[in-house]
């Protein structure tokens, strides 16, 4: 029996392990079950396959170590609504990546179970990227195929017609007229047919040879045929055909044919096909009775016939067209959904940062100015009316503070505004030389609190991969643990550690604070730009918002949990991984 996770073992009753293995070892979709932590108690064979992970590897993972970085936080909102009661299930269309770093597109589904008083999670998978690709395929087809300057590759034709009604309406003029004809596409694949003569399906059409002059006669001899004519020609086999063209688009997609026959008043030349059965290898005998079924038509019935056929080949090219045009007018939906879609967000991004720009205008800047204001106030009365202050200097100092704390905020938005418009160069960065630029000026603008800031960063040259807004991030964190503290101590704790994840090397920063906390409903939220946590304590509202956008940009990730555990009361511990150089 294969190897149960440990949590599963301290399960009152392992009846549930030994029941997945069972059932789902060789199913042919993904299961893996967790629990509330997301750690992965079980995955079955598809899994191991599909990640590339070792089964004992694979269970020292969280759930979400298997998703790409850019999903994660979609699937553990997922998770959040199954625990929080808001939904009974979750599915989500997400992307893999397996050990191999290859991305694969799953569709997933997450179920809720409860074992004995123990809640789990099972998470159904299915690989749908063979799927994608057809998809990816049909559309890129489809769109090239629409394209003005588009040259046919010669077999499109079966992918506009419909061949099962086509074939139905074909079978039924042949118990009328008891003459063959088929629809070829511009590479003389045969898309349907019916009545064909046991000459062509039985020799010509079988042997290399024969078939090459047959695909030769349908496409070269009749590529010059104009829409609503046609062309009676003798093919390279001796025997006589008629062709009109399939147009789409005004463009050409195919032929019908009808054939194959003799004239009645015409003699047939036996010797040729005696000589034919003789180079091609043909049972002689056979060959010349599939000679003799062959049908003999007068020139009248060829020309009424053939009027007919013309008007039917030009329906089909007209129905064929009308899948074009629809096809056309879908192709052009989605281009237009998809610009609508950028609009609506280059536009929501704006209102974004419009609505940014205002807050900050309205609390930051505006208690800016109010204490410049009031300390210029104080001093005009000291001035004009003898009004009594104990220390100008303080006054002085609070302005010249209040229009430091104005020039780095105006600083920070400049940088959010050109970090959104430009393109950013990750290179080899000295971690301990950050953080203690972070700290030294942290310490400085902050030099009238009463701080302690612990360290633990390792001596040696850790370098990581990120870039010059590094220090934005770090320095950021760090003022929000101050700002929203309400200690008289105001205690901060940076630790900097190397650690293994997925096969590559990573640093691990941790910055721990003892200030009021985040409550678990609001980790989610702290790092979206609309998100402040108090209006009143904004202290530069895009912190968050932006060190995110730095860490994501470096390919990092950020989180936040509690200092301590069970208790967010007690401060947070912001986390961020980095990978190192």
């Amino acid at each position: 029996m294969d190897k149960i996770h440990p949590s599963i073992k301290k399960l009152e009753d392992t009846e549930l392990a030994r029941y997945f293995q069972k059932i789902m070892k060789y199913a042919n979709e993904g299961y893996v079950l967790v629990n509330k932590k997301r750690d992965i108690l079980f995955a079955n064979l598809y899994i191991l396959r599909l990640s590339r992970y070792e089964k004992k590897n694979l269970y020292e993972m969280k759930f979400e170590d298997l998703i790409h970085p850019d999903k994660r936080e979609r699937i553990k909102w997922g998770f959040d609504s199954l625990i929080d009661g808001i939904a009974e299930e979750f599915e989500k269309e997400t992307t893999m990546i397996n050990k191999n770093y290859t991305h694969i597109p799953i569709e997933l589904k997450i179920n809720e179970l409860n074992w004995n008083d123990t809640i789990l999670y099972l998470i159904t998978i299915r690989d749908v990227s063979k799927y994608k690709k057809i998809e990816e395929d049909l559309r890129t087809k489809l769109e090239t195929i629409l394209s003005p300057d588009y040259k046919t590759t010669g077999e499109e034709l079966g992918k506009i017609i419909d061949k099962p009604k086509l074939q139905s309406i074909m079978d039924d003029f042949y118990d009328l007229t008891h003459i063959g004809i088929a629809i070829n596409d511009m590479k003389g694949n045969v898309l349907v047919s019916t009545g064909w003569q046991d000459i062509c399906t039985k020799f010509h059409r079988i042997h290399p040879e024969t078939r090459k002059n047959c695909v030769e006669s349908d496409t070269h001899l009749v590529e010059n045929v104009e829409p609503g004519e046609y062309m009676i020609y003798k093919c390279k086999n001796n025997m006589w055909d008629i062709a009109t063209p399939i147009i789409a688009g005004g463009k050409r997609f195919g032929t019908l044919f009808l054939g194959q026959f003799f004239f009645k008043d015409e003699e047939i030349n036996y010797e040729f096909f005696e000589n034919q059965a003789k180079r091609y290898g043909f049972d002689k005998e056979e060959y010349l009775e599939a000679l003799d079924d062959v049908p003999r038509w007068n020139r009248e019935t060829v020309d009424t016939v053939m009027d007919f056929y013309t008007k039917f080949a030009s329906l089909i090219s007209e129905l064929s067209y009308s899948n074009l045009k629809l096809a056309t007018l879908l192709t052009n939906y989605r281009k237009v959904e998809g610009r609508l879609r950028e609009k609506t967000y280059q536009a929501e991004t704006a209102r974004e940062q419009s609505d940014l720009y205002r807050d900050l205008l309205a609390h930051d800047i505006a208690n800016v100015l109010t204490n410049i204001k009031s300390s210029v106030s104080l001093l005009d009365m000291k001035e004009k009316e003898g009004f009594q202050i104990e220390s100008s200097g303080e006054l002085i100092e609070i302005i010249r503070n209040q229009i430091e704390k104005g020039s780095n905020l105006i600083s920070k938005v400049r940088k959010l505004a050109e970090f959104e418009d430009q393109e950013h160069i990750i290179q080899d960065i000295n971690l301990s030389e950050k953080l203690k630029t972070a700290i030294s000026n942290v310490e400085t603008q902050f030099k009238d609190h009463e701080l302690v800031i612990n360290t633990e960063i390792p001596d040696n040259d850790v370098r990581v991969k990120a870039g010059k807004l590094l220090l934005d991030a770090f320095e950021n964190i760090l003022i929000n643990g101050i700002i929203h503290n309400e200690n008289k101590v105001k205690k901060l704790w940076i630790r900097a550690s190397e650690i293994q994840d997925r096969d590559k090397g990573f640093v691990k920063i941790e910055f721990m604070d003892n200030g009021i906390g985040i409550s678990d409903n609001r980790k989610q939220l702290i790092f979206l730009r609309k998100y402040t946590q108090n209006k009143s304590k904004t202290g530069m509202g895009i912190g968050l918002s932006l060190v995110k956008k730095i860490i994501d940009e470096y390919n990092g990730e950020i989180s936040v949990q509690n200092r301590v555990e069970g208790d967010y009361k007690k401060g947070t511990n912001f986390i961020i991984l980095l990978e190192q150089v």
